[in-house]
């Protein structure tokens, strides 16, 4: 397990918000600006990456001109994009086979627009398939006006040795929510907090922690209210079955409206904790957002320990 103290991460932190911003840097700003795959699901971990890049345009005076999700991004027009449009895709962790839905959204984007700028906003990579691999790998060389932002040294290395030269590091978007984000008012009431994930990354919990983690321990399902859960549920049937109808705007807004709530129900469980064990990336970015301290260990493929070795190692305490 690694541990990652607060107490050390104030400036780390604030590097890292402020190093984001070389992103500005890879496309013109003043160019016609789509925001695509923006998360329509109740991963909060998502959503926090999403509230971050939207935090992110707004300090920096980015216009987006349309948002899309992969709910609604037919409706993009080959009419609107020519060579001086500019495409930011969501980052994340969905970089890979593990998510297809998501890597053949970007594949697709590619394919269509060959011509625009294409940003790739922070990822981790991971493919399970060696022939997937490949098969991307492929589709990204021959775009000729692509960079990548890979959010590890293992992405951005993995990437180089197959001559992808357009790419590089940066740390994840959530970080531009650091002092924008707040803890809940009131006093911290409870110690430790076992934040367990329960999806396709999934491991098991440390030997040391195993009993703990079998009888008490939670993923984002547990820490958004059930009001909300069903808003957001609402919400994304409503976009499922008729988004690519509704108007580019009304379906961004009324999601975004759900996705406020489920951050908000997290930021006051989160803030209930000194410390929280956990294998989710963002659990641990949203309990050192909030001030609290973090003992964290490994998704399947070791996602948390390449992020820590490459932004917070500073964070940790001495041994």
């Amino acid at each position: 397990m690694i541990e990652v103290s607060f107490s050390k991460a104030a400036v780390t932190l604030a590097h890292l918000k402020a190093q984001l911003a070389s992103i500005l840097e890879l496309f013109d700003p003043q160019s016609r600006i789509f925001y695509v795959d923006y998360p329509v699901h109740s991963n909060i971990g998502d959503l926090l990456i999403n509230l971050g890049t939207e935090q992110f345009f707004l300090d920096h005076h980015v216009p987006i001109h349309r948002r899309y999700s992969v709910m609604d991004m037919p409706q993009i027009a080959a009419s609107e994009v020519d060579g001086s449009t500019t495409f930011l895709c969501h980052g994340g962790g969905n970089f890979g086979d593990l998510y297809p839905k998501h890597q053949l959204f970007r594949e697709c984007l590619l394919d269509r627009f060959p011509q625009a700028r294409i940003v790739f906003l922070p990822q981790s990579l991971h493919y399970t398939s060696p022939r997937a691999q490949l098969s991307s790998f492929e589709k990204i060389a021959k775009h000729q006006n692509c960079h990548i932002l890979v959010r590890d040294r293992e992405s951005l290395l993995t990437l180089q040795s197959v001559g992808i030269s357009h790419c590089s590091l940066m740390p994840d978007m959530a970080h531009h929510l650091w002092q924008t984000l707040r803890p809940a008012r009131g006093a911290v009431h409870r110690r430790e907090m076992h934040f367990l994930r329960q999806d396709a990354e999934a491991t098991c919990a440390p030997s040391e922690k195993l009993e703990v983690f079998v009888h008490h321990s939670v993923d984002w399902n547990r820490v958004v209210s059930i009001r909300n859960q069903l808003l957001a549920g609402g919400v994304y049937w409503t976009l499922k079955m008729f988004g690519h109808r509704l108007p580019q705007h009304f379906n961004t807004s009324m999601w975004y409206m759900a996705r406020d709530r489920m951050i908000a129900d997290s930021v006051t469980f989160f803030s209930d904790y000194e410390r929280i064990y956990t294998n989710r990336l963002h659990a641990m970015l949203l309990a050192l957002l909030l001030g609290r301290d973090v003992t964290a260990f490994d998704n399947s493929y070791g996602k948390l320990s390449r992020y820590i070795t490459t932004w917070l190692a500073a964070v940790q305490p001495e041994t």
